[in-house]
């Protein structure tokens, strides 16, 4: 996890997005913090691949940022991808 960290501040887009889906599928809560930020990212495929991660930990502080972007949204496609993070996500379980 720690050599994974970096690429999610550092790398292209395509590479932070294949970070944050690796580090969520690992259950690296340690990830987090960093997660949370890229849900700022300039990039809406960052955003949305990021939302979904953290929806899969189970991450609730990230509900109103996601509800935030999915609202604003300036397509359907993204609106309909941020929403499945919210319904997919795993918010009701202790983590």
């Amino acid at each position: 996890v720690p050599a994974v960290l970096p690429l999610l501040e550092k790398a292209p887009s395509h590479l932070r997005i294949e970070a944050a889906y690796l580090l969520s599928s690992l259950g690296a809560r340690e990830s987090v913090p960093a997660l949370l930020l890229l849900l700022k990212d300039p990039d809406v495929y960052v955003r949305v691949n990021v939302a979904a991660a953290l929806s899969e930990l189970g991450v609730k502080e990230a509900v109103p940022e996601i509800l935030k972007w999915m609202a604003g949204a300036d397509s359907d496609g993204c609106r309909e991808s941020y929403l499945t993070s919210l319904v997919r996500g795993h918010f009701t379980e202790a983590r």
